[in-house]
């Protein structure tokens, strides 16, 4: 079983049971789920701590850095430097998955390394070369916001960094047509600094968020003129502890923004 923390109630319940009932049988039943989100909901927390109670738990780590290496190189034949490395390890951290959806899509034209270069820049926090990115009369639209030049665009982000120091974006897929290029990816880190919103300032809260981002954007030479970022605001609230979490099912019929 996949996913599990996205399961409802009533599979949860199911789960439960069917552990409680094969518990003297030689049968194996796998279910995986994603640890920052099975935590902020009480009935995943509440059956894994059941189930762990009469089976094993089993926490997966990320690709050691040798072993990102090979996994490049022999999945992709793509050889990084050191410095690329470091991007590659802070931003996946070693999760094959994600190592996967990275590197996917590396042959593409020069629009889609440019906004990959560009998301590296953030998450790197490199500010000159964040700016150098972007060009002067830029347009971003982000949820709650209209940025306008590269100044703007990048006092956005650093706010971000300044809410989370260890932030990182993560892009999962990129598909390019001519200069346009449209994207979808992760974006991680901890709750340590002071989150800057436009209703009011959110303290720190030492949470870790971890939340879906897509987008579009328009290339021109080695420059973002436009970009068009979705996220849903609410669920990163939710995950920050200062809104209330919906119950199993609720969250589909949500709008993002």
């Amino acid at each position: 079983m996949e996913n599990l923390h996205e399961a409802d109630r009533s599979s949860l319940l199911l789960l439960e049971f069917l552990a409680r009932q094969i518990y003297d049988i030689p049968v194996l039943v796998l279910a995986t789920y994603r640890e920052p989100e099975a935590d902020l909901k009480d009935a995943v927390r509440d059956t894994v701590g059941s189930i762990v109670g009469n089976g094993h738990r089993i926490a997966l780590v990320g690709l050691q850095r040798n072993e990102i290496g090979d996994f490049l190189s022999q999945g992709f034949e793509i050889f990084l430097t050191e410095e690329s490395f470091s991007v590659v390890q802070e931003g996946t951290g070693g999760n094959p998955l994600f190592l996967d959806g990275r590197m996917e899509g590396a042959e593409m034209g020069k629009a889609a390394d440019v906004l990959r270069a560009e998301l590296a820049a953030a998450s790197a926090q490199d500010v000159k070369a964040l700016e150098a990115f972007w060009s002067a009369d830029c347009q971003k639209w982000v949820p709650g916001a209209y940025l306008q030049g590269a100044d703007q665009v990048v006092a956005w982000d650093q706010a971000l960094w300044e809410a989370f120091p260890d932030f990182q974006v993560i892009p999962t897929r990129t598909i390019e047509e001519g200069s346009a290029v449209g994207f979808h990816g992760r974006v991680t880190g901890t709750h340590q600094g002071t989150l800057r919103t436009p209703n009011g300032d959110i303290p720190p809260t030492g949470r870790r968020v971890d939340f879906t981002i897509g987008g579009d954007c328009e290339i021109q030479g080695s420059q973002v003129v436009s970009m068009r970022l979705h996220f849903d605001r609410l669920e990163i609230l939710e995950q920050l502890g200062v809104a209330p979490v919906p119950e199993p099912g609720a969250r589909s019929q949500r709008w993002h923004v």
